[in-house]
């Protein structure tokens, strides 16, 4: 199955209708008890971090897909500044870098904004920031926030791809019935 998609832009304009959308994928896929609770909260937590991509006057995609085995959360949106814009704004700061500290929702935001490589994988994140964490503190509090985060630790796997401007988040739940 797979729902319509939902422009989030400001979160109180759609939040309401992504919900009803939400609510009836869980029903129509018959995920479950405690399935469903927990992807709901998964599907939450996406359109917060949908919210918190976009800037004024912009959007972001998100529908769901999948069934009672699997399912998936979407976010698409295409990037609105290049680059050399993102630096731009960055080298503003006094040291020439952004210095906000930095939760698992900025590093994924950072991929939508800045991708590194076409694909990321959360996969590839965790066993990066293992391999990081016994030597470098600041792996350690990165791998901290990814502990703490509902999206990290709900979901079984979250890819960023990006291409010719285009971003797309896929988050996998799966339920192994």
């Amino acid at each position: 199955m797979k729902t319509e998609k939902v422009a989030i832009g400001n979160l109180r304009e759609h939040y309401d209708r992504f919900i009803d959308i939400l609510d009836d994928f869980i029903f129509r896929t018959g995920i479950r008890e405690k399935n469903a609770f927990r992807f709901t909260l998964l599907a939450e937590e996406a359109v917060r971090l949908a919210e918190s991509i976009v800037g004024s006057g912009e959007y972001v995609d998100i529908w769901l897909e999948g069934d009672s085995d699997t399912a998936y959360i979407y976010l698409n949106t295409d990037q609105k500044l290049d680059t050399d814009q993102q630096e731009e704004f960055i080298s503003v700061s006094s040291s020439g870098k952004n210095e906000a500290p930095r939760t698992f929702f900025d590093y994924i935001r950072e991929k939508f904004e800045k991708p590194e490589k076409s694909t990321w994988s959360l996969k590839e994140y965790e066993e990066d920031l293992k391999a990081k964490k016994s030597e470098d503190t600041y792996s350690q509090e990165a791998w901290d926030n990814l502990e703490r985060s509902v999206l990290a630790r709900l979901s079984d796997e979250i890819t960023v791809s990006a291409k010719n401007g285009n971003m797309t988040m896929q988050i996998r739940k799966s339920f192994g019935h």
